[in-house]
């Protein structure tokens, strides 16, 4: 239930701030002036990879990885809960 009410409010973001949630990557800074620092929680299913995961939040594998601590983008489990910021 958590998933899809903040998937509703990334989607109503995106729609009131297309060009900046369509930017190819945008900094930490940036990403907060748009989305006020929210965070996602995003837990990893089978068949994801952390640069799928990126692409389908339109944000970069490095935020990713930085915001979760993540070394080795490719040792990442399912089940795994990741922090999203929108």
């Amino acid at each position: 239930m958590i998933l899809r009410i903040a998937g509703a409010a990334i989607e109503k973001r995106m729609e009131e701030k297309p060009m900046a949630m369509n930017k190819v990557a945008m900094n930490d800074e940036e990403m907060d002036q748009v989305t006020g620092g929210s965070i996602l929680p995003y837990s990893v299913q089978s068949g994801d990879t952390l640069a799928k995961i990126a692409k389908k939040y339109n944000v970069t594998l490095e935020q990713l990885m930085k915001w979760n601590d993540i070394k080795n983008p490719d040792m990442i489990t399912v089940g795994q809960q990741l922090k999203i910021k929108f």
